[in-house]
């Protein structure tokens, strides 16, 4: 940073003379500061708690299997725990990732639940759960709260109508289902179905004329 003694200011880049008065101007003493300050990234402001969460799911982990190794008649929880570790850090990852769209971040976060509960279902439980119960009840919660947070939040519509359509659109994906005899308990694919179509109808309805200049907009048509 270089001062100009006559004016007494600071004057920042490699000026040979003060631009006010045209003194020659000397190295200032002070240590030479940013032009533009440094914002700290999310990661870096909760640095500490993400190397706690860290070291507490390694702790977790590492022991889970460490005691499954020992009873080994207790069955293969263990993978349950380490499975479960790493979803958490993908989780804690997307969420960053997205924090800046709230709806984008609840899809995203929920096609991540829908994707473990069928893999755990798949190779653990084998008992349907995740199509009978997780997937109906996901996205009707979805719908639920992406209405509620446009609304408490005044989201504008660009924000959240795109998102919310393909809620929808995912949401009628039980029918298939039941259709293909995939889904053994109807009710919550029913309902889920039900509302979905509801919903489509109402923003079709109610704001279709900011939908379509939504979709014009984003598809430069």
């Amino acid at each position: 940073m270089l001062y100009c003694e006559k004016c007494n200011v600071k004057i920042s880049g490699q000026r040979g003379e003060c631009p006010l008065c045209q003194n020659v101007l000397r190295q200032s003493d002070d240590a030479d500061e940013e032009i533009y300050p440094v914002v700290p990234t999310t990661l870096n402001t909760y640095k500490l708690y993400f190397k706690i969460l860290l070291f507490v799911t390694i702790v977790g982990v590492v022991s889970s299997i460490a005691v499954n190794i020992l009873l080994p008649k207790t069955g293969a929880w263990s993978s349950f725990v380490s499975l479960g570790g790493i979803y958490i850090w993908v989780a804690v990852w997307v969420g960053i990732q997205k924090r800046q769209n709230i709806v984008k971040n609840i899809f995203y976060q929920s096609v991540m639940i829908l994707i473990a509960a069928i893999l755990l279902d798949l190779f653990f439980l084998h008992n349907n759960w995740s199509l009978n119960y997780i997937l109906p009840c996901l996205c009707i919660g979805m719908m639920t709260a992406v209405t509620i947070l446009a609304k408490v939040m005044n989201l504008p519509i660009s924000q959240y109508v795109t998102y919310l359509i393909l809620i929808c659109l995912f949401s009628i994906i039980p029918s298939i289902l039941i259709i293909t005899g995939l889904v053994t308990v109807y009710y919550p694919s029913v309902i889920c179905v039900g509302v979905s179509i509801i919903s489509l109808s109402a923003l079709f309805i109610f704001q279709g004329g900011n939908i379509i200049a939504e979709l014009k907009r984003r598809l430069h048509l």
